[in-house]
This record gives structure tokens, sequence and C-alpha cells, in this order.
């Protein structure tokens, strides 16, 4: 609890026999955190192997709390473009100048993204599927570098799918990279999904 707001999406409470639902409907319990249960589960292991139990008695609650959470934030995305305020980025190249930059408050990738990032001998960098070079000195997949490399711009990474109508929006119609700016943020180039699509894609 922070701010006097539960700060998790959902709480799994896990254990034998009645002590986990004795534990979640005490009255000594948090009533902010009874409102935040999902599920209750009964387990036959402690330590990591009961965790690991839990969790994948839990699958169903956690996977709709995933969507729950990727729909809010596509639609928050998806707001910004309708009133063009200026405040997301999309496409890899506009993306990237706009992380380097810190203006990214939240990066948005998709899980699927298949972009390799290829460093050449000049210190140049290319992002494509494939890329044939003999100057290619390194190549890490695109989503690795994001995972590695966000929080050093300050920025929150969010993984989305492709599984919901918002995720799918995002990932066809916007190349599947893109972020919410913390302020507006001219990168100088047009920002046109659809060349990004044909560039990459």
């Amino acid at each position: 609890v922070s701010n006097d707001k539960v700060n998790v999406y959902g709480l799994v409470i896990a254990g034998a026999a009645e002590l986990k639902t004795k534990l979640g409907e005490s009255n000594l319990f948090d009533p902010r955190l009874q409102a935040a249960i999902l599920k209750f589960v009964d387990i036959s292991y402690g330590s990591e192997r009961g965790f690991s139990e839990a969790i994948h008695l839990s699958a169903d609650v956690l996977g709709n709390v995933r969507y729950v959470r990727e729909i809010a934030l596509l639609q928050t995305y998806f707001q910004h473009i309708a009133v063009d305020d200026n405040l997301v980025c999309f496409g890899i190249e506009s993306t990237l100048k706009a992380l380097e930059a810190g203006a990214v408050d939240t990066l948005i990738v998709w899980e699927n993204l298949d972009i390799q990032r290829f460093t050449l001998k000049d210190g140049t960098v290319k992002h494509a599927k494939e890329f044939v070079s003999d100057d290619i000195v390194s190549s890490v997949s695109l989503s690795e570098w994001f995972a590695e490399h966000f929080s050093k711009y300050g920025s929150k990474l969010e993984i989305v799918t492709d599984c919901t109508q918002e995720g799918a929006q995002f990932c066809r119609g916007f190349g599947g990279v893109g972020g919410i700016l913390r302020y507006v943020y001219d990168a100088d180039i047009e920002m046109d999904p659809l060349n990004d699509i044909e560039e990459y894609f």
C-alpha cells in the first residue's frame, strides 16, 4: 500500500487447508488488500515450489489482469492520438529518438516484435528483420535491447500482445513499437506508421 492505495493489480492467496481463506477474510487483514484478492488457491508445497504452483493455478485470473492492464494502457495511448496532443510516438525510429531524448514516459513494445538491432563498424545502427553486411559488429533482438536499456532513460516498459482488439490495432497499425511521452517532443521526422511498417515488416 502506497499513499493509502494498493499498488498491485491483484492478490492471489495460496496455502494449504483453510488458513488462507481465514487470513483473507479476517478483520485483521487490511480491507484495501481484501478488495484486491483475485483468487484463493490450494497448494501442496511450500517455498519456491509452492510459489510456482500458485502461479500455475492462478493462470486464468493473472491472464485476465494482464489483458485488462493492456487494454487500459492502449486506450490511453489511442486517446492521445484522437485528441492530437502530440504526446505519443510510434514506429521504431521515432520511438528511439524520443526515448534517447528522455521524452518517453511509457515505452510500449509488442511481445512478438521480430526486429534485430545491428551495430556496424562505423558505429551506425540499423533496425531490420534481416541485414547482410560485412560491417556488422553485433546484433541483438530489439526487444531485448529495449528490456536492457529502457530504465536508463527513466522510462517504464510495457509489453503488449495482439490478443486484444487494442493490442492488434497497435501491433498491426503502428508497427508494434511506440510510447506515451512526458512532454511534446519534435523529432523532426515524419511520424508515419505506414512508412515504418513498409520498411521493417
